[in-house]
């Protein structure tokens, strides 16, 4: 299921929060990344990474489903900008 997109038009009032909101869903989808390969790899994952990307999960009740599932909801919300 996708998040609920944000329509947004670039002016001086919101380009900031238009760029803060890109940065966040890069920072998701590359620590959902890094997370997954480390999974993949048999890797430990640092409880501070598990947390926040449990703090990031697509709802409140993903936040209970294994890293796996969470970093798969993460990449597959929408494609990298």
């Amino acid at each position: 299921m996708r998040p609920p997109t944000i329509d947004v038009k670039p002016s001086k009032n919101n380009m900031a929060a238009t760029a803060s909101w890109t940065h966040t869903e890069r920072a998701r989808s590359e620590l959902a990344r890094i997370i997954l390969q480390m999974l993949k790899d048999g890797q430990p994952v640092a409880a501070q990474d598990a947390l926040q990307l449990r703090n990031w999960a697509v709802g409140s009740e993903d936040a209970l489903l294994p890293l796996v599932d969470i970093t798969n909801n993460i990449l597959s919300r929408r494609p990298d900008v």
